[in-house]
C-alpha cells in the first residue's frame, strides 16, 4: 500500500520541484535584467561624469592661461618701473643765444639739470615719451634787445610740439634796448610711448634766440605724472 502511495504521489512532487526551479530560474532572471538596467545607469553616470570631467578641465586650463596671461602682464609691469623706478622727468635750459635757426627743427637745451629716466636727449633737443601716459611740459623763452649784436629778432615765437603737431605756444616781445622779456607755457597732455616731444622757434622776421648761461630764462622741462594704458580714452 505503501508503495502505490508513493508512486501517486512522485508526480505531485516532481511537478512542485520544476515549479519551484523555474521560479528561482525566473527571479535569477530578473535579478539580471536589473544588474544590466543598473549597468546601464551606471554607464550613463560614467560617461556623464567623464565629460563633466573634460569640461572642468578645459575649464582648469583655460583659469590657468589667465593667471599666467595675468602674471605675465604684472611682471612687465614691473619690469617697466624697475626700469624707470616709476618716474621720468628731465629739466634743460639754453646756455648761449644762437642764430641761424632753421624753422621747424628741435631748440636744442645744451645744459641738463636733470635726466630722470634719460628720455630728454641733449644732443637733438628731443624728448622721447618711454612710457605711455599723462605728462606736464613747461617751455619758457627769453627775448633781450642788445645793440650791436648779431640777434636779427628780438620777438620769440616758440611752440610746443609732439611728433610735429603743434599744441602750445611761448612769446616774448623786447621793444626797447635792454629790456628783458620772457614768456612761458604749461602743458599736461596725453602722450603715447616712442612719441617725440620738442620746441621750435617759429621764424617770423628772424632766425635767432636769445640765452645766457647766467639768466637762464630759455627752458625746457617735462615730468610723467601717472602712466596708463592706452591714452585714446583722455583725448578728446
Amino acid at each position: 500500500m505503501w508503495t502505490n502511495l508513493f508512486l501517486l504521489l512522485l508526480p505531485i512532487n516532481s511537478v512542485a520541484y520544476e515549479n519551484n526551479e523555474l521560479g528561482l530560474q525566473y527571479e535569477i532572471l530578473e535579478e539580471i535584467r536589473e544588474m544590466k538596467s543598473n549597468e546601464k545607469h551606471l554607464e550613463e553616470r560614467v560617461m556623464k561624469l567623464e565629460y563633466a570631467n573634460k569640461e572642468n578641465v578645459k575649464e582648469i586650463q583655460q583659469l590657468r592661461n589667465e593667471i599666467s596671461t595675468c602674471r605675465n602682464a604684472m611682471e612687465a609691469g614691473k619690469s617697466r618701473r624697475q626700469e624707470y623706478r616709476g618716474s621720468v622727468s628731465f629739466t634743460a635750459y639754453l646756455s648761449h643765444s644762437v642764430t641761424n635757426i632753421v624753422h621747424n627743427t628741435p631748440v636744442v637745451y645744451d645744459t641738463v639739470l636733470l635726466n630722470d629716466g634719460a628720455a630728454y636727449d641733449p644732443l637733438t633737443g628731443v624728448f622721447t615719451a618711454p612710457l605711455t601716459g599723462v605728462y606736464l611740459f613747461s617751455v619758457s623763452s627769453g627775448s633781450k634787445n642788445l645793440p650791436g649784436s648779431n640777434l636779427t629778432q628780438y620777438d620769440v615765437f616758440t611752440r610746443l610740439v609732439v611728433d610735429g603737431v603743434h599744441k602750445l605756444s611761448a612769446v616774448a616781445e623786447s621793444k626797447n634796448v635792454y629790456d628783458d622779456e620772457q614768456g612761458s607755457t604749461t602743458a599736461i597732455l596725453p602722450i603715447q610711448k616712442g612719441s617725440r616731444v620738442w620746441v621750435f622757434h617759429q621764424i617770423t622776421g628772424g632766425h635767432s634766440l636769445f640765452a645766457e648761461d647766467g639768466e637762464r630764462v630759455t627752458s625746457f622741462a617735462g615730468a610723467l605724472l601717472y602712466e596708463t594704458e592706452s591714452i585714446a580714452h583722455l583725448i578728446g
